[in-house]
């Protein structure tokens, strides 16, 4: 079975942090571990008491780390310990469908020519409908971009087109970009040298 390592950036949110831990254990395919990232202080013990609270119960590892300087630096840090097959990139506000990760890992092995590096999970409840949305309605008015398909990169202009604009749907379709907070990656692309960019740092 393919080994899915979490990786979750996290600061002052430990009730965030149990919920989520909480939701992976309802997974059919358990992660490998997870990894924890807090950027909280010294002297700031809420997420680690929770974690420490609720590790032994967990059916899978956790590894609890401090590190702050922003979300860039605390994913590169999880990906250097990440030992899977798999990093798995899950904010500590996201809730999982429980065959989140069985679909995904169904994606990748689907792909024998290993085009797919990366995939995103469909987030219910941010889509934004471009027939209500002012500023898209006006971006079509004004011919502003010569692609609008969700997740697309205009490079005639250099706009990448919201990815939330794509309603929801079924199966599984190909985007030119895709964000950081539920998405699952082949450790080779890592391995590759692909990091994010500790110019971002902070918060």
């Amino acid at each position: 079975m393919a080994r899915i390592s979490v990786v979750t950036p996290t600061l002052r949110r430990p009730t965030e942090v149990g919920a989520l831990l909480e939701n992976l254990c309802g997974q059919t395919v358990l992660p490998f571990e997870v990894i924890l990232v807090d950027g909280a202080p010294a002297g700031e013990d809420e997420t680690e008491r929770v974690v420490t609270g609720v590790t032994s119960y967990l059916p899978y590892p956790c590894v609890y780390v401090r590190r702050g300087g922003g979300t860039a630096i605390q994913r590169n840090v999880g990906i250097d310990i990440a030992q899977g097959d798999y990093i798995a990139f899950i904010d500590d506000d996201m809730r999982l469908e429980e065959d989140f990760f069985e679909r995904i890992l169904e994606v990748f092995a689907e792909d024998a020519a290993r085009r797919v590096g990366g995939v995103a999970g469909y987030i219910s409840n941010q889509h934004l409908d471009p027939a209500t949305s002012p500023r898209w309605r006006w971006y079509r008015r004004l011919r502003l971009f010569s692609t609008y398909e969700p997740g697309r990169y205009d490079y005639d202009s250099g706009y990448p087109i919201n990815r939330y604009l794509q309603a929801p749907h079924d199966g599984v379709r190909e985007i030119d970009f895709m964000g950081s907070n539920c998405a699952v990656w082949r450790r080779q692309v890592m391995d590759d040298g692909l990091r994010f960019d500790p110019f971002f740092s902070d918060y």
